[in-house]
């Protein structure tokens, strides 16, 4: 693969890029940029990741023949989104995908403003980008970072940042970079879609195993969560405060007399 053909085919993607921005802004269109935007998160989002992987696909492919730029793709998805909205609705729901966002965009330090100007990538990707690409799943794109760095300093980072968040939802996420995924072995739009596919499986496979090994903790958060939204129903019929000191000990009380009441019946069975 001459690294020259894939200069050649990003120059022209550039101009082709160009082109379809100035069609688009002198159709007196409201801020293009807004129609890259997900709603909800404020991250970018699947019109943008569409218009966009051929160019980042080209870019991570010179990168990776010049060896000088590695790209790392994390992919993301929401721990207990599904509890959540079973137990509190979706609305609440959302606002738990909205702080995990934020939590992502806070974490990553990315730049919007930086690329959203127009349709199309029309110069090289220096920014991390976050982008949602489903109701609870995000891919993190890194240019200049090893799988390495990405897992030690950027999945760490959301990570710890999430623990405290106020909806008991944790992220799992997978991380691979251009150095661990064979180049296509042509530039043909379909190797350059399958070389991209591949890097996003490979991610995808490890984020369902960092799922496994963090399922133990969320069943854990999962439980809590059915206790305390139990307490918050018997406090409501008893017209207690749960969270006022006097009526919590009423409540420990009832349920203490409760919990005798039954050991009592279970032992004339």
């Amino acid at each position: 693969m001459k690294k020259e053909r894939v200069k050649e085919l990003k120059e022209d993607l550039i101009k082709e890029n160009n082109k379809y921005t100035k069609i688009l802004n002198n159709k007196d269109l409201p801020e293009t940029y807004k129609y890259l935007i997900d709603d909800l998160t404020q991250l970018l989002n699947q019109k943008f990741f569409f218009n966009n992987i051929k160019f980042l696909t080209l870019s991570m492919i010179e990168g990776t023949i010049n060896n000088e730029q590695i790209f790392s793709l994390l992919y993301c998805d929401i721990d207990g989104l599904k509890f959540l909205n079973d137990t509190k609705g979706h609305q609440i729901g959302d606002k738990g995908i909205k702080v995990i966002a934020d939590i992502i965009k806070e974490s990553i330090r990315t730049k919007r403003e930086d690329f959203v100007d127009n349709f199309f990538l029309t110069k090289e990707l220096k920014e991390n980008i976050a982008i949602r690409v489903g109701g609870d799943e995000f891919i993190i794109i890194l240019p200049n970072c090893s799988k390495e760095l990405a897992e030690s300093k950027v999945a760490n980072r959301i990570k710890n940042n999430i623990k405290n968040n106020p909806y008991h939802l944790g992220l799992s996420i997978g991380i691979t970079d251009t150095k661990e995924v064979t180049l296509p072995p042509s530039l043909s739009d379909k190797d350059l879609k399958d070389y991209f596919q591949n890097i996003i499986n490979l991610a995808e496979k490890r984020m369902y195993e960092d799922k496994v090994k963090s399922k133990g903790n969320q069943d854990q958060k999962h439980n809590h969560q059915i206790i305390l939204n139990n307490n918050l129903r018997l406090c409501d019929s008893l017209g207690l405060d749960y969270y006022n000191e006097e009526d919590y000990l009423l409540l420990k009380k009832e349920m203490d007399l409760a919990r005798n009441t039954l050991l009592q019946k279970e032992k004339k069975k």
